[in-house]
C-alpha cells in the first residue's frame, strides 16, 4: 500500500515537472516568435527640417511622442545628433529596442521657415473716453521668441488706430519679421469706454478671478476624471453665470461664414453630421452644444498615428498646407474609426464648427496635471466678440452632459498654456498651397474641327498643329479639368494678343475658339497655376469655304 502511494506521489511530481518544462519551452518559443515578428522601424524620407527642437516621431513612422516616445506600449531609448546650424548636414537617429540598435543617417537641409512669436501681457485693454492716458503700445509685449534668430521687443513693428475721443473697439497690430522673412503677427484689442462701462468691466474681472483648482486635470483618459463639484454637469451655476451670459451673447451674435475643407468625402460627411444634429431653429449656442456632444459621443480615446504616405497623397490631390492637411487627416481617421487622441477630437470639432460658420482653430500647448506639472495637449478655440473661447471635448468625453470645458475663457480655465498667435498663424483656412512641390496636370478634350484628348503637364508639355487647314467659321471646343482643385487662370491668345483672361475655382471649363479670319491663325491657351505655366496651341491656315 505504501509503495503504491509513493508511486502515485512520484508520478504527480513528475507530471508537474514535465508540465513546467513544456511551459518554459513553449513560452520561450512564443516569445522568440513574437520577437522575430518585428522587422525594424520605418524611417521617414526626410530631406528638409526646420531648425529647432525635433523629436523621434519626426523621423520614425511607428513612433508617437508626447511626454515620452512610445512604441508598442514601450518607452524608447533613442538619440538624435544635434542640429548644428542651418544648411545641409548629416543627422543620425539611433534607437535602442529589444536589445537591438536601429540606426539611420540622413542628409538633411536644415532651414528656418518658422515664424517668430510675439507674446502679449494682455489680450484686451481699456481706456476711458477723452482720457489723457499716454498709450505705450510696446509696453504690452511680454516677450518675443524665434526658433533661430535672436530677436528683441525693439524689433517689433506696431500699428495702432486708437482714438480716445470716440467710444469703440480698436486693434493694435504687432508684427515681427526674422532674418529669413518669416513673419509673426498678433493683435491686442483696445476698448475706449465711458466711465460706467469701465465699472461694469471691473466687476466682471473680479467675478472671473474665482476659478476652482478642481478644474486642473490631465487630458489623458487614464488620468483622474474627478468632476469639479461646483461646475460639473451645471453650465449655469452661480460661479459661471457671468461667463455663460457673455459667452452666449457673443456666440449668438456671430455672423456665420461656413467654410468647407475642399476634401469632397469629408465635406459630405460633415454636412450629413451637421444636418443630423442641428436644425435651422437652433441658436448658434445650441448648434455648438450639438456638435460638441457629437464629438464626445462619437470618439473614444485611443492612440492614432498619422500615416505620412497617406497624408502626402492627400496633399498632392488637394494641395493643402501642412497644418491644414494634418487636421483634415485626423478628422477623417476619427470618423472612420471612432477613435483618437486630443488632436483628433480637436480637429473634428474645429472642422464641424468651421462648416457651421464659426471662426474656429485647433490649438496646441499644455495643460496642468492633477498630480502636478503639465502635459502636452490639443484643444479647440473659437473667436466671438473679440474673445477666444476654449472647447475641449476630449478632456470632457467621460463627463456626460458636462460643459466645464465648453466656451470658457483663460481666466476661467487657467490650466491651459499656449501661444495663440503661433497656433493661429499655422492655420491657412484650407486654402490651396501653390508651392506644393507636386506636378500639376490639366486634362483636355477637343471637339469640332479638331478631335484630340491629352494631358498637359506642369513639366512644360506644348502641343502644336502647325500644318492644319481650317474652313472659315469652323470652331474648336476645348474642355479642361485639372488634377488638383487649385484655382487657376485661363488666358487665350490670338496671334500673340490676349483676347481673354479669367480665373476659375478649380472646376472644369469649356472654351470655344472660332476660325473667323482667312489666312494664318494662331490660338494659344495658357493655364497659370502659382508658379506653373502650361500651354496648348493651335496653329494653321484658314481658307474661305468654296
Amino acid at each position: 500500500m505504501f509503495k503504491k502511494k509513493k508511486t502515485i506521489i512520484y508520478t504527480i511530481i513528475g507530471l508537474i515537472l514535465l508540465g513546467a518544462i513544456i511551459f518554459i519551452l513553449c513560452s520561450h518559443f512564443i516569445l522568440n516568435k513574437e520577437i522575430e515578428k518585428f522587422k525594424g522601424f520605418t524611417f521617414k524620407e526626410i530631406t528638409k527640417l526646420n531648425f529647432g527642437d525635433v523629436n523621434l516621431d519626426d523621423f520614425v513612422e511607428e513612433v508617437a511622442c508626447e511626454e515620452k516616445c512610445v512604441f508598442d506600449n514601450t518607452e524608447l531609448e533613442y538619440e538624435i545628433t544635434n542640429i548644428k546650424d542651418l544648411g545641409s548636414q548629416e543627422i543620425t537617429v539611433i534607437i535602442e529596442y529589444r536589445d537591438k540598435t536601429y540606426e539611420h543617417t540622413y542628409e538633411i537641409d536644415v532651414v528656418d521657415e518658422i515664424a517668430p512669436i510675439i507674446t502679449l501681457k494682455e489680450k484686451e485693454i481699456s481706456f476711458l473716453k477723452n482720457s489723457d492716458s499716454a498709450i505705450d503700445e510696446k509696453s504690452y509685449i511680454l516677450e518675443v521668441s524665434d526658433n533661430y534668430d535672436e530677436l528683441t521687443i525693439d524689433d517689433v513693428e506696431i500699428e495702432s488706430n486708437i482714438n480716445l475721443k470716440k467710444v469703440g473697439d480698436y486693434l493694435i497690430s504687432y508684427t515681427l519679421t526674422d532674418a529669413h522673412n518669416n513673419v509673426g503677427t498678433t493683435t491686442l484689442t483696445a476698448h475706449v469706454i465711458e466711465d460706467e462701462d469701465k465699472e461694469n468691466n471691473d466687476d466682471k474681472k473680479e467675478a472671473n478671478k474665482e476659478v476652482s483648482s478642481d478644474q486642473e486635470t490631465s487630458p489623458k483618459q487614464e488620468a483622474s476624471k474627478k468632476p469639479n463639484k461646483e461646475t460639473s454637469n451645471n453650465p449655469t451655476n452661480d460661479k459661471n453665470t457671468t461667463q455663460s451670459t457673455s459667452f452666449k451673447t457673443a456666440i449668438n451674435s456671430v455672423s456665420l461664414s461656413p467654410l468647407k475643407t475642399r476634401h469632397t468625402e469629408l465635406d459630405n460627411q460633415v454636412a450629413s453630421i451637421i444636418s443630423s444634429v442641428t436644425n435651422s431653429g437652433m441658436s448658434n449656442y445650441e448648434k455648438l452644444q450639438a456638435i460638441y456632444n457629437y464629438v464626445k459621443n462619437k470618439l473614444s480615446y485611443e492612440m492614432m498615428v498619422l500615416i505620412y504616405n497617406e497624408l502626402w497623397d492627400m496633399q498632392e490631390e488637394y494641395s493643402y498646407y501642412d497644418f491644414d492637411a494634418m487636421e483634415v487627416m485626423r478628422a477623417i481617421y476619427s470618423l472612420e474609426t471612432g477613435k483618437g487622441v486630443c488632436d483628433n477630437y480637436a480637429a473634428l470639432f474645429m472642422i464641424l464648427a468651421r462648416r457651421i460658420g464659426f471662426d474656429a482653430y485647433v490649438v496646441g500647448g499644455s495643460v496642468n496635471k492633477v498630480g502636478g506639472g503639465t502635459t502636452g495637449h490639443a484643444w479647440a478655440m473659437i473667436k466671438a466678440g473679440g474673445t477666444y473661447y476654449i472647447f475641449d471635448p476630449q478632456i470632457e468625453d467621460s463627463k456626460g452632459t458636462s460643459y466645464t470645458y465648453f466656451g470658457k475663457t483663460d481666466k476661467e480655465l487657467p490650466i491651459y498654456h499656449y501661444n495663440l498667435s503661433s497656433n493661429i498663424s499655422n492655420f491657412k483656412y484650407f486654402k490651396e498651397n501653390p508651392n506644393q512641390p507636386h506636378e500639376f496636370e490639366a486634362y483636355f478634350k477637343t471637339s469640332g474641327a479638331i478631335v484630340e484628348e491629352d494631358t498637359l503637364s506642369s513639366q512644360g508639355t506644348y502641343i502644336s498643329y502647325s500644318s492644319n487647314k481650317y474652313e472659315l467659321g469652323e470652331t474648336v471646343n476645348i474642355t479642361f479639368s485639372t488634377s488638383r482643385t487649385q484655382n487657376y487662370k485661363l488666358e487665350i491668345l490670338k496671334n500673340n494678343e490676349v483676347i481673354s483672361s479669367e480665373s476659375y475655382d478649380g472646376s472644369s471649363k469649356t472654351i470655344t475658339l472660332t476660325f473667323d479670319e482667312v489666312g494664318s491663325i494662331s490660338y494659344d491657351v495658357k493655364i497659370e497655376v502659382g508658379d506653373y505655366d502650361i500651354e496648348y496651341g493651335i496653329h494653321g491656315t484658314v481658307e474661305e469655304t468654296r
